[in-house]
């Protein structure tokens, strides 16, 4: 399996002092544990193209109306790389230095879902609105609802990665991933993104969505999930 992992927005952080040479050093580090999980999924997933990584960072936190928070270890969205329109897997920096491989597998895991799900919609020609807003703020884009997923079964073999996506939240509770993001970034005071539930979506023109790059092999595996539903 190919893969980008796009480390460049830490360089600059790391350059203009933003980020201690510690944690630059540190992270660099961690990137072998993160090579190894992709590794790991395309073994699971029979090869699948996993889509761009870019390491954001800082750390991620998602407002609710209610009052309530949670971390954002990564997100799919959709970026320009390289004059090419693709989703990409925005991965925490936090994540990369207080996780390990066995965390990056399993989020990079429940990620691809969503990844798989956009490229059903994308091949089948549907796009997501949110009916909460005025249709006029919606005039000429989409929104892509992150929350939707394919079912892990149809994508990865059976065995430990299959195992723990299906109990995703209960691997993350149990990984205490959050727990050490909060103690050792977030209370630092280091840079911290807060991001309101409304404002966490994918937004891009209608004529960028038509553009999306999508891998050979991704597009033949939805063809497939779409003839077994037929």
């Amino acid at each position: 399996m190919k893969y980008i992992i796009k480390f460049d927005d830490v360089v600059v952080k790391w350059f203009n002092g933003s980020l201690s040479t510690r944690i630059f050093f540190n992270s660099v580090n961690s990137l072998v544990g993160l090579k190894k999980a992709l590794k790991k999924i395309s073994q699971s997933t029979g090869g699948l193209s996993y889509p761009p990584i870019v390491i954001v960072p800082e750390a991620r936190v998602l407002w609710m109306d209610d009052g309530s928070s949670a971390i954002v270890f990564a997100n799919l969205s959709i970026k320009r790389l390289n004059n090419i329109i693709a989703p990409v897997v925005e991965f925490t920096l936090p994540l990369l230095l207080y996780g390990n491989e066995k965390v990056y597998t399993v989020i990079l895991s429940h990620e691809f879902l969503h990844y798989i799900y956009i490229a059903i919609k994308f091949y089948s020609n549907e796009y997501f609105i949110n009916p909460l807003i005025s249709t006029s703020t919606l005039s000429g884009r989409v929104f892509l609802e992150e929350v939707y997923q394919i079912d892990p079964d149809a994508i990865f073999k059976k065995g430990s990665i299959l195992n723990a996506v299906k109990r995703f939240d209960d691997f993350i509770r149990k990984s205490r991933i959050g727990y050490r993001i909060k103690r050792n970034w977030i209370d630092r005071g280091l840079p911290t993104k807060l991001i309101h539930s409304t404002e966490f979506r994918v937004r891009l023109s209608i004529e960028d969505y038509s553009k999306m790059y999508l891998p050979d092999d991704v597009l033949s595996k939805v063809r497939d999930l779409l003839d077994e539903k037929r």
